[in-house]
């Protein structure tokens, strides 16, 4: 039986989420190496479940992840990821008001 055409979008939406996802569990791994991993913001974006729009508005507007800016490529280090990532990183509710204070 054939799939149709919309349950064949979803199939590969669904592909390419888990695909970008194990891509940037491979990048963690690579990590280890002495050079900087650079992730584009569409592996950002996989790793975090975020939307690119996202990471181009905190670009405009800041308080996003620091980037660098290659011609006209925009790329982000997995060790600023991962350090911005941790600074996000809370136990309880109450924790993250106790750090806005």
């Amino acid at each position: 039986m054939a799939m149709t055409y919309v349950a064949h979008v979803n199939a590969y939406k669904n592909y390419r989420k888990n695909r970008v996802r194990a891509d940037a569990r491979r990048v963690d791994a690579a990590h280890a190496t002495a050079d900087d991993v650079l992730l584009t913001e569409h592996e950002v974006a996989g790793r975090q479940g975020r939307s690119v729009r996202t990471l181009q508005n905190q670009r405009v507007n800041g308080g996003g992840i620091p980037y660098l800016k290659l011609g006209r490529a925009v790329r982000y280090r997995l060790s600023d990821v991962i350090t911005w990532e941790e600074a996000r990183r809370f136990s309880s509710t109450s924790e993250k008001e106790q750090r806005k204070a």
